[in-house]
């Protein structure tokens, strides 16, 4: 796979926006500071969108490998997932930690970027990555630093 130099710009979005997910060529979820996750085409067109019950929106987006969106509920402390229109809780991360990042395995796992949050208070460096399968926690990486680059590594040639 060859990387061009330079991007091209195919469409606009608010600035709201944090997190955009790929699903094919032409399309995307993209999510951030509000409540709604909108599902657009290469145009910008909004195709779709999903409303959570999170009161700060959700962090981050992902699919899984079914297609079917998945996301971050950071306030609660949750990860959710859309299936058939409706939101279903997927995930209650442990006490006090906060999802932030989220993806999923081709072999079907989600890895979960959670951050420590001690009574109301973002503590922002205590970090770890927890794997689960069929919704338990299998794994928890705690060098963070080292996992992000074998992720980042690996999607680049896979």
């Amino acid at each position: 796979m060859k990387i061009k130099n330079k991007g091209i710009v195919v469409a606009t979005i608010p600035n709201r926006y944090l997190s955009v997910t790929c699903i094919g060529k032409a399309e995307s979820w993209v999510s951030g500071n509000n409540r709604t996750i909108p599902h657009i085409n290469i145009h910008g067109s909004v195709k779709d969108s999903v409303n959570t019950t999170d009161q700060f929106g959700a962090g981050d987006n992902s699919v899984t490998n079914k297609q079917k969106l998945i996301y971050s509920g950071s306030d609660l402390g949750t990860v959710n997932i859309v299936r058939h229109g409706e939101l279903e809780r997927l995930i209650n991360t442990p006490p006090d930690w906060r999802p932030r990042g989220l993806c999923c395995t081709r072999f079907g796992d989600l890895l979960v970027h959670v951050v420590m949050c001690s009574t109301g208070i973002k503590v922002m460096n205590n970090h770890k990555i927890f794997r689960y399968g069929k919704h338990e926690r299998k794994q928890t990486f705690l060098k963070v630093i080292k996992l992000v680059f074998i992720l980042l590594y690996s999607h680049l040639f896979y």
